[in-house]
């Protein structure tokens, strides 16, 4: 009787464990995941060690991990496009590189205060900025001449370089 014990215990032990080493919420702050999900791009795009199937399943199976967590970008020049749709389901488009597109919900109060203190040609021609959010959804472009990731965010900050005195 002992020993059923012992091995119950020892079940439910490892049965613990296990589900807290698989764990699918990432321990990682939001800039390195910026920076993870960047080399991760880098090794896709050239094709390093592996093919380009193993990238594109490691980037999905990366950004599926950071959904419903903080994703923040650096301070980096990005350019805002506003993508047409609705009123309500308007989205503006920040393209950070050639590489990274952060889809963000045109009614966010961040956005609204951001787009505001933009003068028209700023805005065409793009600044240096970060943007920190939660990721809602996300999709890897994988066509011949394009390979972007688009990364869909809410709840978002801007952040804005150190004004020079």
């Amino acid at each position: 009787m002992n020993d059923f014990f012992k091995r119950v215990t020892f079940c439910i032990l490892l049965l613990f464990l296990s589900f807290s080493a698989f764990s699918t919420e990432s321990k990682e702050s939001g800039t390195e995941k910026y920076f993870n999900l960047r080399k991760l791009y880098y090794l896709w795009t050239e094709n390093f060690y592996r093919g380009d199937s193993y990238y594109f399943r490691e980037i999905r199976s990366t950004l599926y991990s950071y959904v419903d967590t903080e994703f923040t970008t650096p301070l980096n020049y990005t350019q805002v496009e506003t993508v047409h749709g609705s009123k309500d389901a308007a989205l503006s488009k920040f393209r950070f590189s050639s590489w990274l597109v952060l889809m963000v919900n045109n009614n966010e109060p961040a956005i609204k205060e951001y787009k505001a203190s933009l003068s028209e040609i700023r805005r065409k021609r793009g600044g240096s900025i970060g943007i920190t959010g939660t990721v809602y959804k996300y999709h890897v472009v994988n066509r011949e001449n394009e390979r972007t990731v688009q990364i869909y965010l809410q709840n978002i900050r801007i952040i804005l370089p150190p004004e020079k005195p």
